[in-house]
């Protein structure tokens, strides 16, 4: 919070009025102050009383000063909560932040009812309304009969409206229309937007008619067209739509495979895996189909999820033909003799491909996939992808559980349905043993590679005992690219519900469980690395896990602090959703 809240301060976004940004920030309460602003005396005093901080703090548990000057002449208004001998607590509007002690200029202490006003009323003026009414809700259920507090909390909730509106944000107006709703009595400003709010209700009861006319109509693809608009506009209808919206994606799929509309075929299918990963086995061939005939994605990444299909096989060996080695051709017809016999006839390869295509969109039963293949598959991409030296290791022994409570009884551990096992015997290592539960769809490309990855770290690159948000993030980064395609959209929809994790909480975690947090280690790990060479990459990850990160960071000119790493990768984030 702290990170995030100095970030603001000190006015590295841009004011949201007016802006098309659609990240709100959580904290604006700084302000510049001018050169050769006096010092007024209580300030001279208190300023010679933070340079014994530690005698200011010692016998006090709260204190109530209200401006704190920073020394690089920004000032933050709130109540101060608590000071030690190292941080000071500020309790702003919307939160409390910590300040570090060598960052703290002086301070002046104000009458702390006032000065949170005064900074809301400042809020409300500057901008940025939507700040103030955390601290405004409280005050108001505190003091429901104290009008100055009614009247501006009013005035914050529909500035802030306003501005929603503004950015057809109709959702999050609604929500703020029904807190209007609470406050007792009315102004003209409130008559005034009762009209458009109602507009917005009747928009989204148009919208759903509208999408479901296409569905009785068998229109999937405009239902889906409708459906994106919808969720657009009202994000937290997307659960409720979340079985429509697979269905009729499979079904607009199928219309697409029938008509030979690939580019449309690849995007549907892809728009649904961000959403629903779990459809993944009704979807890897007809994407594997459309990755062929698009010719816009390595092929073989798709060796990894059919790596029996014939006419993935052709259509590598068509793309090695035109290559400047030919002769990689060779393996990929080999491999086709094998398993359509020595007549080789593309045109029924296709059309077999296809057809299982069709069976697996409309849920007919589908072979299952041969993990031991699909492993070999990602090996072989690991070595190619990151020039590891050598060949790639044996597959490892595989064993097949039930379901993960035998999975967890056999290894004795709680974990996700793969795990990669080291048997020793006697203090001598005998090999490595791969646990999978099949009941996870989406295995080939999430848990599967995350896992074979995650053994390699210690002996390819280098770097045993890594941290567990290093270790994670290492081991997203080597997942397939639906995942990671998947991961960006789990990160999009974080950074648009204000849901994004600290860098300074992932350091400090013990174990990585929950996706959020998962593909923020890999998107952290991708900043780290992205401008390393791969030769230095083993250096790098050891002197990360030997320094730590932060230290680490302080030796580099680029990024040298968590703050700034924070900021570059939201910034990227902001600038990926366009």
């Amino acid at each position: 919070m702290a990170q995030i809240a100095l970030r603001v301060t000190l006015g590295e976004f841009p004011r949201r009025k007016g802006s098309s940004l659609v990240v709100s920030p959580p904290v604006n309460c700084s302000q510049k102050r001018g050169k050769g602003t006096p010092v007024p005396l209580p300030a001279l005093l208190l300023g010679l009383s933070m340079a014994v901080f530690g005698l200011l703090g010692a016998g006090m548990d709260s204190l109530f000063g209200d401006e704190v000057w920073l020394k690089n002449g920004h000032q933050i208004t709130g109540k101060i909560c608590e000071i030690n001998r190292d941080q000071l607590i500020l309790e702003v509007p919307e939160g409390k932040i910590t300040l570090q002690r060598h960052q703290i200029d002086y301070v002046v202490r104000i009458s702390a009812d006032a000065s949170m006003l005064a900074e809301c009323r400042r809020r409300l003026q500057g901008g940025f309304p939507g700040s103030s009414l955390p601290y405004l809700r409280r005050e108001f259920i505190r003091n429901p009969d104290s009008q100055e507090v009614i009247q501006l909390y009013r005035e914050c909730l529909l500035a802030e409206l306003e501005l929603e509106l503004q950015q057809d944000a109709a959702e999050r107006a609604l929500q703020l229309w029904n807190e209007v709703s609470t406050i007792p009595g009315s102004t003209p400003e409130v008559t005034a937007l009762r009209p458009r709010v109602l507009q917005e209700q009747n928009r989204l009861l148009k919208m759903e008619k509208e999408i479901l006319r296409a569905i009785e109509t068998g229109e999937p693809v405009i239902a889906l067209r409708g459906l994106e608009a919808l969720t657009w506009r009202f994000p937290s209808e997307a659960d409720s739509w979340i079985r429509v919206f697979e269905e009729q994606s499979l079904l607009a799929a199928l219309q697409h495979l029938q008509n030979a509309e690939y580019p449309q075929l690849q995007k549907t299918l892809e728009n649904l895996l961000e959403r629903s990963p779990d459809s993944w086995q009704q979807c890897r061939t007809a994407l594997a189909l459309a990755w062929i005939h698009n010719q816009q994605n390595p092929l073989e990444d798709a060796l990894t999820w059919v790596p029996h299909a014939p006419a993935l096989h052709l259509a590598l060996a068509e793309a090695a033909s035109k290559s400047e080695n030919p002769l990689q051709m060779t393996p990929h017809l080999e491999r086709v003799t094998q398993l359509v016999g020595e007549e080789i006839q593309s045109t029924r390869i296709h059309q077999n491909f296809a057809e299982q295509a069709r069976k697996e969109l409309v849920g007919e039963s589908t072979p299952p996939a041969d993990l031991h293949a699909i492993s070999g598959e990602w090996l072989s991409r690991f070595w190619q992808r990151f020039a590891f030296p050598g060949s790639p290791p044996e597959i490892p022994a595989i064993v097949e559980h039930g379901t993960l409570e035998d999975l967890d009884q056999v290894l004795g551990s709680s974990g996700g349905p793969v795990r990669l096992e080291s048997v020793m015997e006697y203090g001598q290592f005998q090999g490595l043993v791969l646990h999978v539960v099949r009941g996870d769809p989406f295995l080939c490309q999430n848990q599967l590679p995350r896992e074979l990855f995650r053994g390699l770290i210690d002996t390819i690159l280098e770097t045993p005992r890594c941290p567990p948000w290093l270790q994670e993030g290492l081991a997203a980064r080597a997942r397939g690219p639906i995942a990671r395609a998947r991961d960006r959209f789990v990160l999009a929809t974080a950074l648009k519900q204000s849901r994004l994790p600290e860098v300074s909480d992932l350091i400090q975690m013990n174990s990585i469980d929950h996706e959020i947090h998962r593909a923020a280690c890999g998107a952290i790990v991708d900043q780290l690395l992205e401008t390393t060479p791969r030769a230095l990459i083993p250096w790098q990850l050891q002197q990360i896990r030997d320094l730590g990160l932060e230290a680490f960071l302080r030796s580099s000119s680029e990024v040298d602090t968590l703050h700034k790493l924070q900021q570059r990768w939201v910034g990227e984030l902001v600038e990926q959703r366009g």
